[in-house]
């Protein structure tokens, strides 16, 4: 398995990038020849260039992911989500709701793999609050302070 390890680490290393695909120059792919097959220097191409797009993939999700995040999370304000729920609203509670649903499944998954710290999170999740509590709104409210009768006992 260290061997294999080696060939695609060595293979990612000497490869060029040609737009998005990795590229092997001849000399490279000859010096391979000398221990490796062809099939497994191309297969090891193959895996490099998976690892490639993946790693793209993830830094532009990250970066679309951080900006969506930061729109949503000016619907946590009060006013601006419930102009959601007027007719005709651009962004229907609906769609907003679809929106952050997605974007929040999408950040738990880019957790798992992020190097960067993560966006600040505290307003998305006051609309992903916003979002559960819609239509119960008023069973949300602080409960009220029962008064303090110390002589009395409950039973």
């Amino acid at each position: 398995m260290g061997r294999i390890v080696e060939l695609i680490t060595d293979v990612a290393a000497s490869a060029d990038e040609e737009g998005l695909n990795l590229t092997l120059p001849m000399v490279d792919f000859d010096r391979l020849r000398d221990d490796w097959g062809d099939d497994e220097i191309e297969d090891a191409l193959a895996l490099a260039q998976t690892a490639f797009h993946h790693e793209a993939v993830s830094e532009a999700a990250d970066s679309l992911c951080a900006r969506v995040i930061e729109v949503l999370g000016t619907f946590a304000d009060e006013k601006r989500f419930a102009s959601c729920a007027d007719a005709g609203a651009p962004l229907p509670v609906e769609s907003l709701a679809s929106l952050a649903r997605s974007v929040a499944y999408l950040e738990e998954a880019l957790s798992l793999v992020r190097d960067a710290p993560p966006p600040d999170l505290a307003l998305f999740n006051k609309l992903l609050e916003r979002l559960a509590n819609r239509g119960i709104e008023a069973e949300m409210t602080p409960l009220p302070i029962a008064s303090e009768n110390k002589g009395e006992i409950e039973h």
